[in-house]
């Protein structure tokens, strides 16, 4: 994944533990978010669509920067994948 702008749909949040994750819409592998990373209200819910910068780490990417670009589904498509 390169340091570009994506779209995605957030996977999974947990609010307690402020970081979820994002499913990129490219079809490569689910991105670590952390409350930390987004701008404007850090609350996410599964099915939000975001759009985010990621890099890659040895875990897996991570987002830099992500931000809301849709409203949520409902749907919570996924689980903790660490």
């Amino acid at each position: 994944m390169t340091e570009e702008t994506h779209t995605g749909t957030v996977a999974h949040w947990d609010d307690a533990r402020g970081f979820g994750f994002v499913t990129p819409d490219a079809g490569s592998a689910d991105v670590f978010v952390s409350f930390a990373t987004i701008e404007g209200d850090v609350r996410l819910a599964a099915g939000e669509r975001v759009e985010f910068i990621a890099f890659p780490t040895p875990r897996g990417p991570r987002a830099r920067t992500a931000r809301r670009v849709g409203e949520a589904t409902g749907k919570d498509t996924g689980g903790i994948k660490v």
